[in-house]
């Protein structure tokens, strides 16, 4: 450690020399810190005003999750304009006041769009601590308490998916989209190295094989990395939603007949529709006797890992997958985005990533003196560094979020069995309803992961009946179900996800979508029935599709 202090840059600190002046008592000129005497009351108010209107009163049941207005009446609300000089603190905080007012409330109860499952104040907590402390996740010297966070949670996830000890890594990248990105270029390199220097011009073209209700980032993936959108090829499901494993071995056959080279396959592990989960167990059989990368997207029930109940149920054959991801801003309801990457395989995550750039490579500056580099790798613990793992040299310490939580709650295993509590509460409710005259009609009769798809079927639409599949049925089915929708928006009751899909389940239109975290009051035991329920049924009977 001696040598390595001599030639660091000496500690001013203890150096003799003239006293520093005092600031001045304002700035009237730019100040790239805050100062007590200018910014602290100032940021106080903000934070009150986060706690109390963001995060507690904006989420109260009574209040809209959402104010949705036109382009031209948020001009009317907000300035937009920006001038050559400042508006002011007070001003500032009257805008922020109306960001917050008009903006979504993620953490509403009656705020299910997307997916997304309420906001845990932990991991909250853990958003305002790297938002201060705006560490990059470049190397261990830049964010040292936030890499030993990381390769924390990463231990014990590979450890929850089975991999096994000095076999295994993981990353925190900005969203799953971009984790099955990186399943692509991992795919590729383990079974093409020289593709990372030379290209892919003198190899045959590649094949990836999806769910067809798989996410869409495999085909944004496909045309980042050349391989070309037409060669993603999807795989029929069946009534449950699952991958059809017969078709699979179909398809790879019929791909390798076209002079196609198999490259990964990318089972789902909770579909968006149907929440539905591949069998990682036959499918992992399947891509080892081709050779083939076997990724598991679990960005919308990756989080039932945490649940020895629900892993052994849902995600049997984890162990065997070569790539999993899992965004536990869903299931998970940690403050987006949290979203993680497992590997097996982590001498293909480093390689296929790595390229020696001499950005901060300290040997590039030290090629006359390869003991002090030595050295300085010592002293900064570049083994740890995650820079090479991933495309961009700039990542956000979303661990954080997640470490936040695990120390903070009481057990994440009891919150995915809670959730699976809610959603068969709801099921049940849904059911119950099937004969009003407004009908709630599941797609299911169960879902693997906690959320639940269901057509509402207006009165008017009920006389025609579901099952005769009349003339124009489904049309009027889609347009209800939009116009619906929209009410729920303006009248401030709840936004919900509406969508369709393309497979035979499908023979009835568009439907509407409830995440995990239905509100706590009407879990397993209470006798109050959802109110969401009851306002989609007060709009909806009277709401005229034609």
């Amino acid at each position: 450690m001696g040598a390595v202090t001599s030639y660091l840059v000496p500690n001013k600190r203890k150096q003799e020399g003239p006293k520093r002046p005092s600031p001045p008592r304002s700035y009237p000129y730019f100040v790239s810190s805050p100062v007590s005497s200018q910014h602290r009351v100032f940021i106080r108010s903000v934070c009150m005003l986060l706690l109390e209107q963001c995060l507690f009163y904006e989420n109260r049941r009574n209040e809209p999750p959402l104010r949705l207005l036109s382009p031209k009446e948020l001009c009317e609300q907000i300035d937009y304009t920006l001038g050559a000089t400042g508006t002011g603190q007070y001003q500032l905080l009257t805008l922020i006041r109306r960001i917050l007012y008009y903006s979504p409330k993620f953490a509403h109860p009656y705020y299910m769009y997307q997916l997304l499952a309420g906001l845990d104040p932990y991991s909250i907590i853990g958003s305002f601590v790297t938002s201060i402390i705006t560490s990059n996740m470049l190397t261990y010297r830049d964010a040292p308490v936030y890499y030993m966070m990381e390769e924390e949670i990463s231990r014990q996830l590979c450890d929850l998916a089975g991999f096994a000890d000095n076999m295994r890594d993981a990353i925190f990248p900005p969203g799953n989209a971009m984790a099955n990105i990186l399943s692509i270029v991992m795919a590729r390199h383990d079974k093409y190295p020289e593709c990372k220097t030379k290209g892919t011009m003198h190899l045959p073209p590649f094949a990836i094989f999806v769910s067809q209700d798989c996410h869409c980032s495999y085909l944004e993936g496909a045309i980042l990395t050349g391989i070309g959108s037409d060669n993603v090829i999807y795989v029929k499901t069946n009534t449950k939603g699952k991958m059809n494993t017969h078709h699979l071995i179909t398809c790879i056959e019929d791909a390798i007949k076209r002079g196609q080279e198999p490259l990964m396959v990318g089972a789902t592990s909770g579909t968006n529709a149907f929440g539905a989960f591949d069998p990682l167990m036959d499918i992992a059989k399947i891509c080892k006797h081709y050779d083939i990368w076997l990724h598991s997207d679990g960005a919308l029930g990756g989080g039932v890992i945490f649940s020895k109940e629900q892993r052994s149920a849902r995600l049997a054959g984890l162990s065997l997958v070569d790539s999993f991801v899992c965004d536990f801003h869903k299931i998970g309801s940690a403050n987006e985005t949290c979203t993680v990457l497992l590997t097996r395989h982590p001498k293909i995550f480093k390689e296929a990533f790595s390229s020696g750039s001499p950005m901060v490579n300290f040997s590039s500056y030290n090629d006359d003196d390869d003991d002090n580099d030595d050295e300085l790798s010592d002293f900064f613990h570049r083994e740890r560094d995650s820079y090479e793992k991933y495309m961009e040299y700039t990542r956000r310490a979303d661990a954080v979020k997640l470490f936040m939580m695990w120390k903070g709650l009481d057990g994440l295993a009891a919150n995915v069995d809670d959730a699976y509590a809610r959603k068969q509460f709801l099921m049940d409710e849904l059911k119950r309803r099937q004969k009003l005259q407004g009908r709630f009609v599941p797609l299911m009769d169960d879902f693997e992961c906690p959320m639940i798809s269901f057509y509402y079927i207006p009165p008017h639409l009920n006389r025609i009946g579901l099952d005769k599949k009349s003339p124009g049925f489904k049309e009027r089915l889609n347009n209800h179900t939009s116009l619906l929708l929209a009410e729920l928006i303006k009248e401030g009751i709840a936004v919900l996800t509406i969508q369709t899909i393309r497979q035979p389940i499908d023979s009835h239109g568009a439907f509407l979508k409830v995440p995990n975290e239905v509100p706590d009051e009407y879990s397993k035991g209470s006798e109050e029935e959802p109110p969401e329920l009851n306002e989609i049924n007060s709009l909806g009977m009277f709401l005229q599709d034609a």
